[in-house]
């Protein structure tokens, strides 16, 4: 008989096999949301396997009986290890919702972010308190905060190409922004504060005009940053 411990490993190691089918093109990211309800299923009967009372062959048919009233009390009872597995469930989520789509959907941001609120509260029903969420959420978090820093350097961004095109500043400035612009997109990403940033483009040599616009750029990112982590919505 298979220990209870088990059904997670099997889980997790089909989760594994269908993100890998994902990233080498077998699976899309529909398919794979099913190929987990599938493998999560799976293992729940490998965790309740030893409640099976009879199994009985007729013909070509398999008839399994089950203690239902047992079952189920046992998949909805708030045992540790169904909590553990529910909650080694939603990191893999957590990772499969922050990285699948990425720069394929224009609306990629708002889909993931309200897949993160559903692993959310499917933790707290399970009674996951609010500091371990945190932590299991952190990669949906953490790309929403990136995806809104581009969202606002791109928009920085056409700014400065505009004025390429009128000739109003060179390609050689150009490519003084990208560096500092390139710096300050890391600076970000490694949780750098908003003053530090300011103070580096401060140091940079750029021009004052073109330090206001980047400046404004920094400020709404972490505006909407600081919004998101206390909302986990977007800024209107």
């Amino acid at each position: 008989m298979f220990p209870k411990e088990f059904s997670i490993v099997l889980f997790l190691g089909l989760v594994i096999i269908g993100i890998y089918l994902l990233m080498v093109g077998k699976l899309n990211q529909y398919a794979l949301s099913g190929f987990i309800l599938v493998s999560f299923f799976i293992a729940v009967g490998f965790y309740h396997i030893e409640n099976i009372s009879k199994i009985k062959a007729v013909s070509k048919y398999i008839e399994i009986l089950v203690d239902i009233e047992k079952v189920q009390k046992d998949i909805y009872a708030k045992s540790e290890e169904v909590k553990n597995m529910g909650e080694q469930i939603a990191e893999v989520g957590a990772f499969t919702i922050a990285n699948q789509g990425r720069w394929v959907s224009d609306d990629h941001l708002v889909k993931m972010i309200e897949n993160r609120n559903k692993i959310a509260d499917m933790l707290r029903r399970i009674g996951t308190n609010d500091k371990d969420i945190e932590r299991i959420l952190e990669d949906p978090d953490k790309m929403a905060c990136w995806d809104l820093w581009e969202n606002n350097a791109t928009e920085t961004d056409q700014g400065f190409y505009a004025r390429l095109e009128k000739k109003e500043m060179s390609n050689e400035e150009l490519n003084d922004i990208r560096k500092v612009t390139d710096e300050l997109r890391q600076m970000f990403r490694n949780n750098m504060t908003e003053d530090i940033l300011n103070k580096y483009l401060k140091d940079s040599g750029l021009k004052p005009e073109i330090q206001d616009k980047i400046s404004q750029g920094i400020r709404k990112s972490y505006m909407k940053c600081d919004y998101y982590k206390n909302n986990h919505k977007l800024m209107n």
